[in-house]
């Protein structure tokens, strides 16, 4: 752990919100077309069909579709840990794909 403290706002039923302290070692960002090739390589190991670059690319164009990437903080660039790509519509939200890293996450089963 790097001893970075950091504050998550929860929303809370009453909307005040459930306040978090975390110690972290990720930092979580927003997705975006620099990140497609990375996240289709780490979605290549955790999936037996695996979403070319194109495909995120091509998601993340279209105005519902959103994802975040949790990456370590390095000197000159980021090391991608996993992603979450998503999709509002409809006043619901729709988890399309996600993954860790093998090294820090437990192993998956995607059906096939």
């Amino acid at each position: 752990m790097s001893g970075r403290r950091q504050d998550l706002r929860l929303p809370g039923n009453d909307d005040t919100g459930v306040l978090l302290h975390a110690e972290t070692e990720f930092e979580i960002v927003p997705m975006g077309s620099r990140d497609c090739a990375e996240v289709s390589a780490l979605h290549g190991v955790r999936f037996s069909r695996a979403w070319g670059a194109g495909e995120f690319h091509s998601l993340l164009s279209q105005e519902p579709v959103f994802g975040f990437v949790a990456a370590r903080p390095m000197r000159s660039s980021r090391s991608r840990c996993g992603f979450v790509l998503a999709r509002h519509v409809a006043g619901e939200a729709e988890i399309l794909t996600i993954a860790v890293n093998p090294k820090l996450g437990a192993p998956v089963s995607d059906g096939a």
